[in-house]
């Protein structure tokens, strides 16, 4: 896999259509989170702010985004924010453990926000939260992860 942060950078800075293409890279390398209609707008070693469009197939029958559509956003969000919070600092993680509070139903144009600003000297585990906000500014979810973090092995040339 491409060192995300340099792809990010790279398809962010060309005009219109980078940031969707970007978005759309991920669909190879998690087709999952590709079914997701989201976009990356910012992406750094510290913090990665993702936006949710409100497409029909993502709805449930109570005309609010779906639990599960919610769930994945958080933790794409979330894992963008690990991922190159790792590579900025030599370090590998992996998800462990995700939580996840409903807060409102969401509906509309969505906001989800990690920051690690606070993730500096890790331990063996650490928990990170990534919040999911509305067009009005409203918290609508919460996912909660507990990622493993260790240092990248040496890779033997």
């Amino acid at each position: 896999m491409p060192p995300l942060v340099k792809t990010w950078e790279f398809w962010s800075a060309v005009p219109f259509f980078g940031r969707w293409i970007f978005s759309w890279l991920v669909s190879f390398y998690a087709p999952y989170t590709g079914t997701l209609p989201f976009r990356v707008n910012t992406l750094d070693s510290s913090k990665c702010i993702t936006n949710l469009y409100d497409w029909f197939w993502i709805r449930n029958p109570f005309s609010s985004i779906h639990a599960a559509a919610l769930t994945n956003l958080g933790e794409c969000t979330m894992g963008f924010a690990m991922i190159a919070w790792g590579e900025r600092n030599g370090y590998r993680v992996i998800p462990i453990r995700l939580d996840v509070e409903f807060l409102a139903k969401a509906r509309g144009y969505l906001t989800a926000t990690c920051d690690l600003q606070n993730l500096a000297n890790p331990g063996d585990s650490e928990t990170v939260v990534t919040n999911i906000y509305n067009a009005k500014g409203e918290l609508v979810c919460r996912v909660t992860g507990t990622w493993k973090v260790s240092p990248k092995k040496k890779e033997l040339k």
